[in-house]
């Protein structure tokens, strides 16, 4: 079960005159699923609370509590992968919606009982992960927002802890599978459906496949900063850029080095196509395509990338089916 993957993590911090780099790999497969039924009702702003508990216009635990995954561990930093079919509604006269849901819907008065508030079509599937505590004990986070198809989109997603999340039926609009990676301290995970409010009155029932996903122990690459002459500045004296010497042996003071590429490496298998991708950051992960699709040698293959324009960046490389 799950696709078969091998992603490379480069996590990059360069300096005028230096760059660490850490990075490391990792073959995923399936190895724990759960099969959950969600129905229509279940509102998600009452994760993790007793019985008895309110939500706003009316709504209570546990007849509106989402579906808690519980065959399935939840651990930070572990991916989790989504499958839904079925249809709800958001109101006894209304038409029904798949688990992408319909229009965009904000929750009534925002944040509840330490859940975060969030921006997602109405009638969708989403999730919301928690530590061992009742989530009223602490504020909750900043709320995340999927208005955007391109937001819903995504390939991994690393929601916070009370943070709800968009699951929808799992795929992006191209039919890949969506990664999410549960916050470190998450041992709950909830299953909900998007509302303003009022989930009591919806109908109709999500069936949701949750399936975590193993990963192999991490193997470090071998990454370095270009030493290409073409990639790489030489400094002399910086303080006197102008005067800069035209032979080592002019110089006066110690000589820099600023590297202006990276090379990122990682062994190769003939008759494998591996893509490049790159993210500013990972909160948001924002993951886009870096540079053309490499054919593997049965060797080591790198690429490298400009230092220029971003200082710091996220690197995986992927198995292209």
């Amino acid at each position: 079960m799950g696709e078969y993957w091998r992603q490379i993590f480069v996590k990059r911090y360069m300096k005028i005159r230096c760059g660490i780099l850490l990075g490391f790999t990792f073959v995923a497969n399936a190895v724990f699923a759960e099969s959950v039924q969600v129905p229509g009702r279940a509102n998600p702003w009452l994760a993790g609370m007793t019985n008895g508990s309110a939500a706003r216009r009316g709504d209570v635990a546990p007849d509106e509590s989402p579906v808690p995954v519980t065959a399935t561990p939840i651990e930070g930093h572990a991916t989790y992968t989504f499958s839904a079919s079925g249809s709800v509604n958001h109101g006894s006269t209304l038409p029904f919606s798949g688990p992408d849901g319909e229009d965009l819907a904000s929750h009534y008065l925002g944040a509840e009982n330490g859940i975060a508030d969030i921006a997602a079509p109405f009638c969708s599937l989403i999730g919301v992960f928690l530590g061992p505590n009742q989530p009223d004990q602490d504020p909750a986070p900043t709320p995340l927002d999927f208005t955007i198809p391109r937001d819903r989109d995504y390939l991994e997603l690393a929601p916070a802890l009370k943070q709800p999340f968009f699951i929808g039926d799992g795929l992006t609009s191209s039919g890949v599978v969506q990664e999410i990676i549960a916050p470190i301290g998450a041992t709950r995970l909830f299953l909900g459906v998007m509302d303003g409010y009022h989930w009591s009155d919806n109908e109709g029932t999500f069936s949701v496949e949750v399936t975590k996903v193993a990963s192999d122990p991490p193997v470090r690459l071998r990454l370095h900063p270009s030493l290409s002459p073409t990639d790489a500045d030489t400094v002399a004296n910086p303080a006197k850029a102008t005067a800069a010497p035209t032979t080592p042996s002019a110089t006066t003071g110690p000589v820099f080095h600023i590297f202006t590429a990276i090379e990122l490496v990682w062994p190769s298998e003939t008759n494998h196509l591996y893509q490049v991708q790159w993210t500013p950051s990972l909160d948001p992960l924002q993951w886009a395509n870096f540079g053309p699709v490499v054919s593997g040698s049965g060797s080591e293959v790198s690429v490298f990338d400009s230092t220029r324009t971003h200082p710091q960046g996220f690197y995986r490389v992927q198995i292209v089916p």
